[in-house]
């Protein structure tokens, strides 16, 4: 399982706080075994995040912060269960669920001007 925890990390006595997953972070990762949980002060997930983790076979839980996931950022992995999407969301990426037994849920009816997002087949 590969959980946030409080959305932050330490390393040589300093804290840092995690707000993106970058891209391509943890793509390939066989050894990511389980669920996955991004809280809410995860901001973004870039494209390809945790592509091909086909390890991640249980629930994703995404946190109500999300801004943006990028393209195939969940892609080819194993992950299951209903993923609700918050109206904080600005940008899904193509084919950032495609692959997977996740059954996808978004929660905005409105969107700010000049917001860009996908909502085409290839995405889910």
């Amino acid at each position: 399982n590969l959980d946030f925890k409080g959305g932050s990390f330490v390393a040589d006595g300093i804290t840092y706080k995690i707000t993106n997953v970058a891209s391509g972070a943890f793509s390939n990762k066989s050894n990511l075994t389980g669920s996955l949980t991004i809280p809410n002060t995860i901001l973004s997930i870039g494209d390809s995040a945790f592509s091909d983790c086909n390890g991640l076979n249980s629930n994703l839980k995404l946190g109500n912060s999300i801004t943006t996931i990028g393209k195939a950022a969940f892609k080819n992995t194993n992950l299951t269960n209903t993923v609700v999407i918050g109206n904080s969301i600005t940008l899904i990426g193509e084919e950032c669920f495609f692959n997977t037994k996740i059954e996808i849920y978004c929660l905005f009816l409105l969107l700010p001007e000049n917001t860009l997002y996908y909502l085409t087949k290839p995405y889910i």
